[in-house]
């Protein structure tokens, strides 16, 4: 039996980027069948690139498809992630490649869609 199920995480206040910002571990097998993202405040200068790992790989083998929120937008879909699925235990990690110049962007919410093969 699969069930979706919707994966919530934070980080709170302005944003940096960096590596491992946040993750959750997986309590069974499955895969991601999307990605969403929102900023409490919106970036300046230059648009926030959020990847999604699993075990230390990207998801995005074509990395245009990462979760992209444009210069003063709220949030971003994903596009076609291509190396989605996980095993029991695995951890899904969210990295932040990069924030705006002027302002980074402040309160970044990952909504990440999972399918579990419960």
């Amino acid at each position: 039996m699969m069930a979706k199920q919707l994966i919530t995480l934070c980080v709170s206040g302005k944003i940096s980027a960096a590596k491992r910002r946040t993750s959750a571990r997986m309590p069974a097998s499955g895969k991601i069948i999307g990605v969403y993202t929102s900023i409490g405040t919106p970036a300046s200068g230059a648009t926030i690139i959020v990847d999604i790992n699993i075990a230390d790989t990207t998801i995005f083998t074509t990395q245009a498809n990462r979760p992209t929120i444009a210069v003063g937008a709220y949030s971003s879909a994903a596009g076609t992630a291509a190396n989605n699925k996980f095993a029991l235990g695995d951890i899904i990690v969210v990295d932040i490649d990069r924030v705006g110049t002027e302002i980074p962007g402040e309160d970044l919410t990952i909504g990440i869609w999972v399918d579990f093969d419960y």
